[in-house]
């Protein structure tokens, strides 16, 4: 990683410091169960995840993310784009962090999570969007996969296309069931966790108004994880149904 990234040092700093954590025994020396490689942020863990391809992009997904609040090509949320039963949503990133420490159990939920915690929205069609790298031409995650291998499947996704959103999700203020919210309601959340609001001001609220108009909202309580985890994919689950 420092290798692929060295063109892009400079003298300026920023209060961002990642730790790596690869999972690299012997075959024969390996547990039971599966080997965990773990990204941390600061204090904060980002993932956790037995592929080392998805570890490689959750990290180039936080590097990206410093420069996010300068650019005005997208408004940049943090809000991850969950996915289940053929239904794409948005949740709070601190939600997902909270749902993601149920570790394989997310999975028999029916949730697949992303690889990000952050998304990338078009202003003029409110589709989440792949971000445009700043930081390009990058082996960095190929050469992780050559060293450490990936025999894992992935268990994280990476948007690679635009995606209409159809459910955006919002935390209750309270522990109420899951409700609908208005769409102001769920704009003024959404705007909440906009990064580079204060570079884009009315053209990011109008884009984010894009995107919900086109979209059912709704606000979940605040619980353990496994209750959080259940009332969005039995949500996600009607609405595709």
């Amino acid at each position: 990683m420092s290798e692929s990234l060295f063109e892009y040092v400079t003298s300026e700093r920023v209060r961002a410091w990642f730790s790596v954590f690869l999972y690299d025994a012997p075959q024969e020396r390996r547990p039971v169960g599966r080997r965990l490689h773990y990204l941390f942020r600061n204090n904060l863990l980002v993932i956790s995840t037995p592929d080392v391809w998805t570890l490689g992009n959750a990290f180039l997904a936080q590097v990206e993310a410093i420069r996010f609040p300068e650019r005005d090509d997208a408004v940049f949320a943090e809000a991850a784009l969950v996915a289940a039963n053929g239904t794409a949503s948005l949740l709070p990133s601190g939600t997902m962090f909270w749902v993601a420490s149920l570790g394989r159990a997310v999975r028999r939920t029916g949730l697949t999570l992303p690889a990000s915690q952050y998304s990338a929205i078009d202003l003029r069609s409110g589709l989440v969007l792949p971000v445009r790298p700043v930081v390009t031409g990058l082996r960095a995650v190929d050469r992780l996969v050559e060293l450490f291998g990936s025999n894992e499947k992935a268990d994280r996704s990476v948007v690679d296309r635009p995606v209409p959103v159809d459910i955006v999700f919002s935390v209750a203020p309270e522990d109420d069931p899951v409700a609908p919210v208005s769409k102001a309601t769920a704009l003024v959340r959404l705007a909440g966790g906009v990064m580079n609001l204060p570079k884009l001001t009315q053209t990011a609220l109008d884009g984010l108004a894009r995107l919900i108009d086109q979209a059912e909202c709704y606000e979940i309580p605040a619980g353990k994880p496994a209750e959080m985890a259940e009332v969005v994919a039995r949500t996600m689950t009607l609405r595709g149904a």
